[in-house]
């Protein structure tokens, strides 16, 4: 056998498994649609129907409000609709059910559930989540416009309610 046929073969492989994986997540939205717990809820449906795919299925479950003009930092910002985020967080684990881990990437909170042929990722923004505990303010000198103070968050405190670092959901309320 040559190289070639190998990396075909191998390519091929990859293939079929990202196939496989994406019926296997549409058996289980289907599933999931036709559960009374959501069969109704259509902005949740939508929410969970995965935006990427590389490795994974991802999701993002933070709700943002409209825009607002930063004065200070000179940029708009989107605040987050905490009650909401929550809420789909809560969703989302009643929907995947079981062992759901937890671990925190730069900005965001990832919660991960590993099905047997995929696994599913539910990102939400930090400051959902978390509060500020450090800031670093650095000046920012005038270019084209005035000076102004850049915050920057260097700390974060995530003892907030978001079910600990692994939690086990088989009933969410």
């Amino acid at each position: 056998m040559t190289t070639t046929n190998t990396m075909q073969q191998t390519y091929v492989k990859r293939l079929r498994e990202k196939a496989d994986s994406l019926i296997a997540m549409a058996d289980w939205l289907d599933k999931l649609s036709a559960n009374p717990a959501f069969e109704s809820d259509e902005e949740f449906l939508d929410l969970m129907t995965p935006y990427t795919y590389v490795s994974n299925f991802s999701v993002d479950l933070t709700v943002k409000q409209e825009s607002v003009w930063d004065e200070v930092n000179q940029k708009y910002n989107y605040p987050v609709d905490e009650e909401a985020t929550k809420a789909n967080i809560k969703k989302f684990k009643k929907a995947c059910r079981g062992l759901i881990s937890k671990e925190y990437d730069g900005d965001s909170e990832h919660f991960t559930k590993e099905f047997p042929r995929f696994t599913i990722v539910g990102r939400v923004d930090r400051e959902a989540v978390c509060k500020p505990k450090a800031i670093e303010k650095v000046w920012v000198e005038p270019y084209t416009s005035k000076g102004y103070w850049r915050e920057t968050v260097t700390e974060w405190d995530c003892s907030g309610d978001t079910n600990g670092d692994t939690t086990e959901t088989t009933e969410v309320e």
